[in-house]
């Protein structure tokens, strides 16, 4: 779905931070409200994890092991916050919000002319286990290994990834996409499933 309302998007870019203290500065900013979802990279894995008030928390309820990745990316319905490693111990954190900003955090405004909702499908069907926090399924498939996820959902349902497309109209006429914020993790609807179904037929 695409919108015509101008929605400001408000950029922040901070270096020298440390993976342990991301939420931290996030609230500091007023930002953390609302995050609910985290991806984390590593050379070795990948997890997704819930944010909770005091962390990051993977399906075992113990805390993400933030030292092993190399990008993390925490999202809600209103920020994006993605940190990206440039150090031992340090890295990058850029931040995309709908939210305005004040004082040393205000960072800079991006004016847009528009959005676009965007769903990525992910891959394999949702399954449980009474070892599952509540709260948690697991997304598996024939081919990959189940993957916990921090999303409520019956058996054998997608799952999809949430995004808005920002989009930006130039003196010339031309429209672009200028930024994606990440927004959420859903199930898929019966309704949209049938219609994908369809549409492929």
């Amino acid at each position: 779905m695409t919108t015509n309302t101008t929605i400001p998007l408000y950029q922040v870019r901070r270096d020298g931070i440390p993976p342990g203290v991301i939420l931290a500065e996030l609230k500091r900013a007023g930002l953390a409200d609302g995050l609910a979802f985290a991806l984390l990279m590593g050379r070795r894995r990948f997890d997704l994890a819930r944010v909770g008030t005091a962390g990051l928390y993977v399906a075992t309820g113990n805390p993400a092991r933030l030292e092993d990745a190399y990008e993390i990316r925490l999202f809600g319905p209103r920020t994006d916050a993605h940190w990206q490693r440039t150090g031992a111990d340090t890295g990058r954190m850029s931040v995309l919000t709908i939210q305005a900003l004040s004082g040393e955090d205000k960072g800079s405004t991006i004016e847009t002319t528009g959005s676009l909702c965007r769903h990525y499908r992910l891959f394999g069907k949702t399954k449980t286990e009474a070892m599952d926090a509540k709260g948690w399924c697991r997304l598996s498939s024939s081919r990959v290994a189940p993957i916990p996820v921090p999303v409520e959902a019956e058996a054998n349902k997608y799952l999809q990834l949430d995004a808005v497309e920002h989009i930006a109209r130039f003196k010339h006429g031309n429209a672009a996409v200028i930024a994606e914020r990440l927004t959420g993790i859903s199930v898929v609807s019966a309704t949209e499933h049938q219609k994908e179904h369809d549409d492929g037929q």
